[in-house]
């Protein structure tokens, strides 16, 4: 089994609606990196708000990152 980074959390679940919405859920608590991973995603949403799921043995995922300080100087 492959080890997992220093640094950087990892939530995983079987199901999930969206990686992306448990983002948004979390988002205030997270204090380092974290993958939120999931087997299956049920409401999956992406960029401009497009919609999909994802059967069971896919691979969904979100990284979340904490910032701090002035949002305008952060680039994507």
């Amino acid at each position: 089994m492959m080890e997992w980074p220093d640094g950087f959390g990892r939530i995983t679940f079987d199901t999930i609606d969206s990686t992306n919405k448990e983002a948004s859920r979390l988002a205030s608590d997270i204090t380092q990196p974290t993958w939120i991973l999931a087997e299956e995603q049920t409401s999956g949403v992406g960029r401009r708000g497009r919609k999909w799921s994802s059967q069971k043995g896919n691979f969904s995922s979100t990284l979340l990152m904490p910032i701090s300080g002035d949002l305008s100087s952060v680039a994507l």
